[in-house]
């Protein structure tokens, strides 16, 4: 029983987590970034969709600090949003890949309402299976009287 409660908050916790996420991102932009001497990894959480993306520069990237960081500013501000710049969108799924003489880069973007319709299915479908099992002997009440007849009728 312990563990059937354990299934459905990890999976209540996954829900909240993506409808928080999505309500968050319409009102502040949040990303994390890791970035080397050539290379910067970067999530991010704007406009309604997780992105997630891949930059790799020729030369030295120095406006950014090397390492893990973490920034947000609000969603209004006039930032250039991957999505913005693609062609391949539809629905709040996109994808982009540039490549230049100096810089390949690609982001993917997946939209919140279909990881929140996601975690839901999932949800529904682990509580389904994990809810207990009915005991045949004990699920319907009914007392069988021996020695009479069954006419359908109660008395």
């Amino acid at each position: 029983m312990i563990r059937r409660w354990i299934y459905r908050s990890l999976c209540l916790g996954l829900l909240l987590l993506c409808g928080g996420g999505w309500l968050a991102s319409h009102a502040y932009s949040y990303c994390l970034t890791y970035s080397t001497k050539h290379q910067w990894l970067y999530t991010q959480i704007v406009g309604g969709s997780l992105c997630a993306g891949w930059d790799t520069y020729s030369d030295q990237i120095s406006a950014w600090p090397f390492g893990l960081s973490f920034y947000t500013h609000r969603a209004d501000d006039n930032y250039d949003h991957d999505y913005i710049n693609t062609r391949s969108h539809a629905l709040g799924f996109y994808a982009n890949m540039q490549t230049s003489s100096s810089r390949q880069s690609w982001a993917v973007g997946i939209p919140f309402w279909f990881l929140t319709l996601l975690a839901s299915a999932i949800t529904c479908w682990v509580w389904r299976k994990t809810r207990p099992k009915p005991n045949p002997a004990t699920a319907f009440p009914i007392e069988i009287v021996a020695g009479k007849e069954q006419t359908g009728i109660i008395p």
